[in-house]
């Protein structure tokens, strides 16, 4: 579909009508509704003047005048009623059929591109027209009653300014026309200047969600960041203030344009009018219903100038939101399905990120066996988690290729190959919500009770779970519950193990998954570790080179090449880095097993 605003406004009116097609109705009620009350309002004056000119009976003659205002007050009360009701009829639809399909679009995007600048920028750029009730997609709708029932009003105001001349009547189209051409003008010029907001805006939202993480609370409270944080953000409030302020000078114009050719068509309204009364051309209440009547069409030609405006504005903000849902960076999920066990193969592979000109791999040759144990390791900045996120899927080689079963990564069915790969990487963030759904991936109702129990077992957390008052059924964090619980550094890896049990996956892939432990306590989870990959394929990263001795092959890596490679015999008897590494290394555990000893028979006496 090409994007014009055309045919984004058909497609969002479609998309209600799928979603609620008594929404459409009740908008085309409110709209004539809409009509006849503002048509009431502007014969209200001219009828109660005739009515007092031509009526000599006192009751009738207020008998006249209530019936008038009853009619006009029961059709004000409903269109404040129908107004009030369908503002609110636009939320559920705008989450519908643009919030979720925004967040499903997230999670199908490549996630090399997901981390992208320019992906953040147009993912920003998307949500931001999906974030009010009154502009973006659900001002569209709102904005959608005012042009059609102004449009219908002003064909009705048009037919009686007709029958007191044609030339008044060409004189009000023409200055309408200027006025909405400077309208149209100003709000292309304050939208293209309301685009560079987007970076300063996601800025802002970093710095408020800052509050509301309490690991980053303990930081910027022991080191004092307070005044920092202060400068950053009023730097960027200043900058975001002087964008607004830029933009907001054509709603300036926009506003004086308003006040001019107000003025203008007034003047030449009540001139005319007067002319023609002096004249006897018109009656008294004539003079007062076609006065009501062209300053009524000038304020709805004016609503619509400015209400077409924000349409278009509403329009080409949504529009961004389109081109989101449309970007074709995503998960090829019609690639070929392989079966497991995988042997993986790295052909020559190089990777650089996107804007750098450092190679982060250089041609990479590494075979991965169906069962095999492998371990990498190297100093930080080696290439380890790289690697992991190539064998993943999660990024592309910038050139050579990664073979699984003799078939390219990129053509094989992404969304099948994930569900065979258990990843644990370094950083924890669980999610918000009970620690069933956290091991299990899967809403309460669906998971096995049972293999999330066995889970637990395995990681050695039933104990502590199952003494919670909720059980599996307790929730991490307090975001999404207020009773939510918080788990220690060796609690959260531990659920991790978990969760990587209960996928039950062809291949478990760890990195740095043990490194909120101490010596002791990394040497019973990765012999966890070790029994729950038994017949599966492994691949561990750590900086602790006692975890990797159990592994069938261990790769040395530096600067994104791989400089030794063997068992851990091997390598020791080679002597080179990873031997010295390991000696190193050998010292500190010796002396931190030493120290835990001791701290054990000091607690003992």
């Amino acid at each position: 579909m090409k994007l014009t605003r055309w045919n984004i406004y058909k497609d969002m009116l479609y998309r209600l009508w799928k979603c609620d097609p008594h929404v459409i109705k009740m908008m085309l009620l409110e709209i004539v509704i809409s009509v006849i009350e503002g048509f009431i309002a502007v014969l209200l004056p001219a009828a109660v003047i005739q009515f007092i000119t031509t009526t000599q009976d006192w009751t009738t003659l207020v008998l006249q005048i209530l019936g008038l205002f009853a009619v006009y007050g029961l059709f004000s009360m409903w269109h404040v009623y129908l107004a009030t009701r369908n503002g609110m009829q636009y939320v559920i639809p705008r989450q519908n059929i643009f919030i979720l399909p925004v967040l499903k679009k997230v999670q199908d995007l490549t996630y090399s591109y997901y981390e992208t600048k320019p992906a953040q920028e147009k993912l920003e750029n998307g949500i931001r027209a999906l974030n009010s009730n009154m502009e973006g997609a659900e001002g569209v709708y709102h904005n959608t009653v005012i042009v059609l029932s102004a449009i219908l009003s002003l064909i009705l105001y048009a037919a009686f300014i007709s029958q007191i001349g044609l030339p008044i009547l060409l004189a009000l189209l023409f200055i309408s026309f200027l006025h909405y051409g400077i309208y149209e003008k100003c709000y292309a010029l304050y939208l293209k200047k309301d685009e560079e907001k987007a970076e300063n805006y996601s800025k802002s939202r970093y710095f408020n969600s800052l509050s509301q993480k309490s690991a980053k609370g303990k930081d910027i409270r022991l080191y004092q960041m307070q005044d920092l944080l202060k400068a950053k953000m009023q730097e960027n409030n200043d900058i975001l203030v002087q964008k607004t302020i830029a933009a907001s000078k054509y709603k300036g114009w926009i506003a004086q344009t308003d006040v001019i050719l107000g003025f203008i068509r007034d003047g030449i309204t009540y001139g005319y009018l007067i002319y023609l009364m002096m004249h006897g051309m018109i009656e008294m209440s004539s003079f007062v219903l076609y006065i009501g009547i062209v300053i009524s069409y000038g304020q709805r030609f004016t609503a619509l100038t400015a209400e077409i405006a924000r349409l278009h504005s509403n329009l080409d903000l949504t529009k961004r939101t389109y081109e989101f849902e449309l970007d074709k960076n995503v998960i090829n999920q019609d690639g070929k399905r392989v079966a497991a066990p995988f042997d993986i193969i790295f052909e020559n592979v190089s990777f650089q990120y996107p804007e750098s000109e450092k190679y982060v791999l250089k041609n990479l040759n590494l075979h991965f066996t169906a069962g095999e144990k492998l371990a990498l390791v190297g100093v930080n900045g080696a290439g380890k988690t790289t690697i992991v996120k190539l064998l993943s899927g999660l990024y592309t080689p910038t050139s050579g290729r990664i073979l699984v079963n003799g078939i390219d990564l990129k053509d094989i069915n992404k969304e099948d190959y994930f569900g065979k790969l258990g990843i644990v990487f370094q950083e924890i963030d669980l999610f918000s919500m009970t620690i069933g759904e956290n091991i299990s991936c899967l809403h309460e109702e669906d998971y096995d009770e049972n293999r999330v129990q066995e889970a637990l077992c395995i990681s050695k957390l039933d104990t502590i779970v199952n003494h919670l008052p909720n059980g599996i059924h307790s929730y991490i964090n307090t975001d999404l519950s207020s009773d939510g619980i918080n788990l220690s550094g060796g609690q959260q890896q531990r659920l991790l193990l978990a969760k990587a049990y209960y996928k039950n996956p062809s291949i478990l892939i760890l990195d740095e998954p043990t490194a909120a432990l101490d010596a002791l306590a990394e040497k019973d989870m990765y012999e966890e570790y070790k029994e729950i990959t038994k017949e599966k394929s492994a691949l561990f990263i750590s900086h602790r080179l006692a975890s990797t001795r159990f592994c069938d092959n261990i790769v040395f890596l530096e600067n994104g090449e791989i400089i030794e490679q063997g068992t851990h015999e091997q390598l020791m008897k080679f002597n080179g880095k990873y031997a010295e590494m390991f000696d190193v290394q050998a010292k500190y555990y010796k002396e931190e097993e030493t120290d835990e000893v001791q701290a054990i028979l000091s607690t003992n006496a």
